[in-house]
């Protein structure tokens, strides 16, 4: 799922985020994009949330990078370093992970 252009606040994230992580809602979600209109307070953000911050002296509990491919616009794939820009976040009935970059 990709929104540009949109306006949200930091509650609408990280009520998106909570159903996501109680696996209350978004189960097939593979790919979310969010391009804001406003700039969101990420601290704020990440106060509400559980997560994992990258450790680079563990870097066998995640992948290296990922591969974005969104099929339906042809000039999007791209391969992003999951690095101390990203945070993971779990799932927790079923232990999928995402990664939220802020």
């Amino acid at each position: 799922m990709m929104l540009y252009g949109v306006t949200l606040t930091e509650q609408d994230v990280i009520q998106f985020l909570h159903k996501w992580i109680s696996n209350e809602a978004y189960h097939d979600l593979e790919t979310l994009f969010i391009g804001t209109e406003n700039t969101l307070n990420r601290d704020l953000i990440l106060q509400a949330i559980e997560f994992e911050e990258y450790n680079p002296n563990e870097p066998e509990k995640r992948p290296a990078k990922i591969v974005v491919d969104v099929p339906y616009i042809v000039s999007f794939n791209k391969e992003y370093d999951l690095d101390e820009d990203f945070i993971e976040i779990k799932r927790t009935a079923d232990g999928k992970r995402a990664f939220f970059f802020h």
